[in-house]
């Protein structure tokens, strides 16, 4: 079970983070670019979000370097192209739109010219993350062995594929998450940095809350 690293803890004492550098989880992405404002309409994200980017920030300013994964970056890109596509359908239409037709994306990206024009703006709002703020480090790993580890029921395949990637980093095998789901990898030697209370209450019960 992995040590947990208590967010706001951590803000107070940013040096006494136990790794040499973390890795990021797509919804740490997520909450530190908030690509869709998703903040605007809910006061409570806006504060959980506000957290990550100041403890993102503290963390690049005191040396600590934010990595992630391939899987990762895979992860956001289909959070924006989803919700991309239902923010437009649903300004276009005047209706809800609650899933992306594939082929329909398709089309519009090669035909229309307003949706291609704003498509490229959240394109850049993918990449921007990791050109500038969170290193891609990918080692190669063995299907095979990824496959066959792959419990499947506590974790979704791309944390197991996060996971496997942060496993063969040592000095850096810490992982920035909101995901409860990484609580339960039988890791002792994983660290978890989170501002999630139902993962906090349950380390302290298990008496596996860093002492920072």
């Amino acid at each position: 079970m992995p040590q947990v690293i208590d967010g706001d803890s951590l803000l107070k004492n940013i040096k006494g983070l136990p790794t040499e550098a973390f890795f990021v989880d797509t919804n740490i992405v997520i909450a530190y670019k908030d690509p869709f404002a998703a903040a605007l309409k809910n006061p409570s994200l806006e504060k959980y979000n506000d957290k990550v980017s100041e403890l993102l920030d503290k963390l690049k300013s005191e040396g600590f370097k934010a990595y992630s994964t391939l899987s990762v970056v895979l992860e956001y890109y289909k959070y924006i192209q989803v919700n991309f596509y239902k923010v437009y359908k649903s300004s276009a239409t005047g209706k809800e739109t609650f899933s992306l037709d594939s082929e329909d994306f398709k089309k519009l990206k090669t035909n229309d010219s307003d949706f291609i024009t704003k498509w490229k703006i959240y394109l850049e709002s993918f990449k921007k993350p990791f050109k500038k703020n969170i290193i891609i480090i990918d080692k190669t790993l063995i299907p095979k062995n990824v496959l066959d580890s792959f419990e499947g029921t506590k974790i979704d395949f791309g944390d197991h594929l996060l996971y496997e990637i942060v496993k063969t980093y040592p000095k850096y095998k810490c992982i920035f998450t909101n995901d409860l789901d990484f609580y339960s990898i039988d890791d002792d030697d994983l660290y978890i940095i989170t501002f999630n209370k139902g993962i906090i209450r349950k380390a302290k019960t298990d008496k596996k809350l860093f002492n920072l």
